[in-house]
């Protein structure tokens, strides 16, 4: 009976420890990535087998690199980590792209995951903040809140297949003379499955403001 007790008692405690949160923290620090830097830059395409909260936070990165992902968190594309780091929270960050020719440098990407992101800023990224999502990514109360998203070369924010995403308080602002930008893109995601579309969206008391003519708003299938 007591050999069944421990073993019992081990069960629950090896239960906890693979099951519990971790919290991977990346605070207060400067990154510069040159066109001769491979790879994504600072957090990448990755795999993740237990569930983590990624703090992500004050941090300044800047670069002249035409193609890469600056902040992501999950994977491109559905996997089975999908949703591992929901809770995360990215905020006040500045992320800027500071050379020429670019098509598809992003700043902020979830990969399949809830966040909250705010109180960043984004210059002249090809992407400023892209959500992504499959029928399941649904957003209940974590909100894309007090950001400021200046230039964007192609899109400010877009969002493919998230439901409920919310929008509050940011500011976009597009200064650039290009004409093919969007400002706010809703679509459907055609690399998830049953292509969901980002149906339910809440876009409250933000600011668009463009000096040159451009989409601001638009609500499609991309």
């Amino acid at each position: 009976m007591k050999r069944i007790l421990i073993s019992i008692i081990l069960l629950f405690a090896a239960l906890s420890v693979y099951s519990q949160t971790d919290t991977l923290h990346y605070v207060d620090s400067a990154y510069v990535y040159d066109e001769g830097d491979s790879g994504n830059m600072l957090i990448s395409d990755f795999t993740v087998y237990n569930p983590v909260i990624f703090n992500i936070q004050r941090n300044t990165l800047v670069t002249n690199r035409t193609s890469g992902l600056a902040f992501m968190v999950g994977r491109d594309t559905p996997d089975a980590d999908t949703a591992k780091a929901n809770g995360s929270i990215i905020a006040g960050n500045y992320l800027e792209y500071n050379g020429e020719g670019a098509t598809n440098v992003h700043g902020i990407m979830d990969g399949y995951n809830l966040f909250e992101i705010k109180h960043n800023k984004i210059v002249r990224m090809c992407y400023g903040i892209v959500c992504e999502g499959t029928v399941n990514t649904i957003h209940s109360t974590l909100a894309t809140q007090y950001n400021i998203i200046q230039s964007p070369r192609l899109y400010g924010t877009t969002t493919e297949g998230q439901q409920n995403k919310k929008y509050y308080n940011n500011t976009y602002y597009n200064g650039r003379h290009l004409d093919g930008t969007y400002m706010v893109h809703f679509y459907y995601n055609s690399e998830a499955p049953h292509n969901p579309h980002a149906t339910g969206a809440e876009f409250k008391n933000n600011i668009l403001y463009s000096v040159i003519d451009s989409v601001v708003l638009m609500v499609g299938e991309g």
